[in-house]
């Protein structure tokens, strides 16, 4: 199905309105009053631009935009995409110094991606419309992209930094629903770097048990091509209900491609010694 274009808007310029105008500085306040370190390698001095996707996030999109809004290092441009969003998070989103973007995809990598489209700068720094993280997230993510050869910096998941020269060179996200990992395991295959910080952060809605469901059919999918251990250890990942609907979609997965009962032959391999975790596939180098 061919996607819905996308139409644009850009609120604007000058002091935020809304309730919470006069809560926090605008993103121009903010970064005359904390300007970059002069130290800071060249990389660093590039324009960043922040992408939002949100999916119907009213109840939690003020805190989220307050996080970004308050970065020690704030983005130069923050894009937030609505994706078939019926609730207020258009009109929470238009209230606030930053570009809105309506997109009709039904799906958060397609959203992302029509968020580079709309962008200006090199730097991308993606959020999670849903998480908030911490007042140091950007500046960590570029200064770990500035100082290390790396391709892309992975705070958590979806949240991550990278260069759009990076997918120019490993192409764009896909539409799976573990875009985030099929996309750091392709980076890899084609000898990129990922690094991986697992920063903390805290995510203000569970994702919908459907969702893991899906991305246990997108883990088995990947666990074949890439070499992966066939399933993960539950509890590790998002918590105890959504790890067993994303084992419950692997091993559908597994079934469906006829391949159930050689995973459950190799567990003993994968797992001998302790199960590993799945995402240090992906990781050549943390600092922590």
């Amino acid at each position: 199905m061919t996607p819905a274009p996308s139409r644009g808007h850009r609120a604007p310029l000058g002091p935020r309105s809304g309730p919470h105008a006069g809560g926090r500085g605008s993103l121009e306040t903010d970064r005359e009053r904390r300007p970059f370190p002069p130290a800071e390698p060249p990389e660093l001095r590039g324009l960043v631009t922040g992408i939002v996707p949100v999916h119907n996030e009213a109840s939690v999109l003020e805190s989220v935009l307050d996080a970004i809004e308050s970065q020690d290092r704030p983005v130069d441009e923050l894009v937030v995409v609505l994706d078939r969003c019926t609730d207020r998070s258009e009109t929470i989103a238009r209230s606030r110094q930053c570009i809105t973007q309506l997109v009709d995809y039904g799906n958060t990598a397609s959203s992302v991606m029509a968020g580079v489209r709309r962008s200006r700068h090199d730097l991308l720094v993606l959020f999670d419309g849903n998480t908030l993280v911490p007042a140091r997230y950007v500046g960590e993510l570029l200064r770990v992209l500035g100082d290390r050869t790396a391709d892309v910096v992975e705070w958590h998941g979806g949240m991550m930094a990278l260069r759009k020269t990076a997918l120019e060179r490993f192409g764009g996200f896909s539409s799976r629903y573990l875009w985030t990992l099929e996309y750091f395991l392709r980076v890899r295959e084609l000898g990129g770097t990922v690094v991986r910080l697992n920063g903390d952060h805290v995510r203000l809605k569970p994702s919908p048990l459907a969702r893991s469901l899906r991305y246990g059919l997108d883990y088995a999918d990947l666990a074949e091509r890439y070499g992966l251990p066939p399933y993960f250890r539950v509890g590790t990942k998002s918590g105890w209900a959504p790890d067993l609907a994303a084992l419950a979609g692997a091993v559908v997965g597994h079934a469906r491609h006829g391949r159930l009962l050689a995973s459950m032959a190799s567990l003993s391999a994968y797992y001998r010694g302790g199960p590993p975790d799945r995402r240090s596939q992906t990781t050549l180098w943390s600092p922590r």
